[in-house]
C-alpha cells in the first residue's frame, strides 16, 4: 500500500474540523489574556517589597556588622541571630548557602535586606508568612531586595535557591526559625 501524496491547494475553505479547533484555540487564547488581567488587577501579585544598588563589599560589611550586633549562637559554623522585632535582618547569598540563620518572632514585622556576594540565586520562602503562600525572588549581586514579612506560624522553615549557582546548587539552602 503506497502513502498518497497529500493534495497542495492552500486556498481551499477549511475542514469544519479545522475550523473548529480554530476557534477553540482563539477562545483559550482570549480566555488566557483576560484571566492575566484579572489576577494581576484583583489579587497580590506585586513583589511585597523593593530593590536598591548597593556594592557587594559594602553588603557584605553591613551583613557582618548585623551578625556581629545580635548573633546569638551558631549551628554547624553558620551564624545564628535574633534581629530586634521590627527590625531589618540581613540575609546573605554566596555559594552554597545563606548567612545567616534568622529567629523571628511570630507576628512580628522584619525588614528582610537580601543580597547576593557572587552570583545570581534564587530565593524561595515557603508557607511562613501571612498572607503570602510562598515567596520568591531573584538575589543578585550588586542589589539589595528589602522584604517585609510578618510571619505567621511558628517552626522551622527552609530557604531554598531555585535558581542554578554552580555544581553544589542542590545543597545550598539556609533556615529560618519563627518562635512565639
Amino acid at each position: 500500500m503506497a502513502l498518497r501524496v497529500p493534495e497542495v491547494v492552500w486556498w481551499k475553505p477549511l475542514h469544519l474540523v479545522e475550523r473548529t479547533w480554530l476557534l477553540v484555540s482563539a477562545g483559550f487564547l482570549l480566555l488566557l489574556s483576560a484571566s492575566m488581567v484579572v489576577w494581576h488587577a484583583y489579587l497580590p501579585v506585586d513583589n511585597p517589597g523593593t530593590s536598591y544598588k548597593v556594592a557587594p563589599e559594602q553588603f557584605r560589611a553591613a551583613a557582618q556588622a548585623f551578625i556581629a550586633q545580635y548573633r546569638v549562637g551558631s549551628e554547624h559554623g553558620v551564624a545564628v541571630v535574633r534581629p530586634p522585632e521590627g527590625g531589618v535582618a540581613y540575609l546573605m547569598a554566596s555559594r552554597f548557602q545563606w548567612t545567616p540563620i534568622l529567629k523571628l518572632k511570630k507576628g512580628k514585622t522584619y525588614h528582610i535586606y537580601a543580597s547576593s556576594l557572587d552570583v545570581n540565586h534564587g530565593l524561595s520562602l515557603l508557607g511562613v508568612f501571612q498572607g503570602e503562600f510562598s515567596m520568591n525572588f531573584q538575589v543578585v549581586p550588586g542589589y539589595i531586595n528589602v522584604l517585609t514579612v510578618t510571619p505567621a506560624s511558628t517552626g522551622e522553615f527552609e530557604i531554598i535557591c531555585n535558581q542554578y549557582c554552580g555544581l553544589a546548587h542542590h545543597l545550598m539552602s539556609g533556615r529560618l526559625i519563627v518562635t512565639e
